[in-house]
């Protein structure tokens, strides 16, 4: 992933202890990409890229054709999070006018007046035993939330408040029943997914820098004993769970 807006698949294969890659295509992209998340099989790959979209895209084929190019059309679905409807937009939208020019004149005479800020996705990955269901983390007024979406619905079906700031990274263990989040106040969140539901207690480690250790990255060792954690000051700590 990159700056120029590709999404590049390759296959490793490994002679002893050499490891070789191999190109398999790539997919051209609107944004660039900020996420990549494969779901459960590795059959598609979940991207968010930084115009906000969520686009699932297909695992190339190893024998597909590529004689005459790499370029392949791998887009699957696409995703744009819409916030749900709040109380004072759906006043705006019942057809009182007077209401809604009041509104628009207070605004435009308050000097203060701040503009609401649309929250779009930075984020996501595929929840545990879904191919249809992710998580989201946000941007703008949203930024401490993660949400849960799914291809085919307009809003999200739940959301919580995860974080002191913004939620920065989102990981999952190899057996699927925990979820971590990381965010710009320098924690590292683990909730458990219980009967297909994500728990609002969690487990809070505080060791990145709360001002500058914005984290980075959260994941598990393979017998999810252990969580790794990667932070923007520099640090990678590694914590065992009981």
């Amino acid at each position: 992933i990159g700056e120029d807006k590709t999404v590049f698949f390759l296959s490793a294969k490994t002679d002893g202890p050499k490891v070789m890659f191999e190109p398999l295509g790539f997919q051209s992209l609107e944004s660039g990409p900020l996420s990549l998340d494969w779901n459960s099989d590795s059959s598609r790959l979940l991207v968010v890229t930084m115009d906000g979209k969520i686009s699932e895209l297909k695992r190339p084929a190893n024998d597909s054709d590529t004689h005459h190019s790499f370029d392949m059309q791998l887009i699957a679905r696409e995703f744009v999070y819409t916030p749900k409807p709040s109380f004072d937009n759906v006043t705006a939208e019942s057809g009182d006018p007077d209401a809604e020019n009041k509104e628009e004149k207070d605004d435009a005479e308050n000097p203060f007046a701040v503009a609401k800020e649309v929250s779009k996705a930075i984020s996501a990955m595929y929840k545990s035993g879904s191919d249809e269901r992710f998580y989201v983390c946000l941007d703008g007024e949203e930024k401490d939330h993660i949400v849960e979406c799914a291809f085919g619905e307009e809003y999200a079906s739940d959301e919580m408040n995860s974080h002191n700031g913004m939620v920065t990274a989102l990981g999952k263990s190899n057996s699927g029943k925990l979820v971590f989040t990381g965010g710009t106040d320098g924690c590292v969140r683990v909730r458990v997914l219980d009967d297909e539901m994500l728990t609002r207690f969690f487990i809070n480690v505080n060791m990145h820098d709360a001002n500058h250790g914005n984290v980075l990255g959260v994941t598990t060792s393979f017998d999810d004993k252990y969580i790794i954690s990667a932070g923007q000051d520099g640090g990678v700590f590694t914590f065992r769970f009981q």
